[in-house]
């Protein structure tokens, strides 16, 4: 089901980060990260413009693809990944288990930490080595 979720998600979606990220997991077979959140969302932003940029920069993403889905700009794309009155934001990790598509999600503000430990379990549970802070 995740797999056709994934598949019917990325059809129609505008943001060309998401696409990219969608496209570098499936071609690489490497877990996805997507942050779901919002303009208004004063969290979603600190996790946009703060935390996850940092993660990045200190590699966090070299064995996973990682892209953002705005619910105002791409209602329909974020109603497939998040049900509709969920709390954003949402940080949502992708992985292939058995060729299906499942998820693992982190609800809410998270810290620069938080984010990384739930990086690296996802990350962990597929063979990929990381140092956890």
């Amino acid at each position: 089901m995740m797999a056709a979720l994934l598949a019917t998600a990325m059809l129609g979606a505008e943001t060309t980060d998401y696409m990219a990220a969608r496209n570098r997991a499936e071609k690489l077979s490497i877990p996805l990260v997507v942050l779901v959140g919002a303009d208004w969302c004063q969290a979603c932003q600190v996790m946009k413009n703060k935390v996850l940029p940092e993660i990045a920069a200190e590699g966090w993403f070299r064995h996973a693809a990682y892209g953002t889905i705005n619910v105002d700009k791409e209602p329909k794309l974020a109603a497939k990944l998040v049900k509709p009155g969920d709390a954003i934001p949402q940080l949502i990790f992708f992985y292939k288990k058995d060729g299906k598509w499942l998820a693992r999600r982190a609800v809410g503000a998270q810290s620069v930490k938080n984010t990384k430990l739930f990086i690296a379990d996802g990350l962990l549970a597929h063979g990929y080595r990381v140092q956890r802070d």
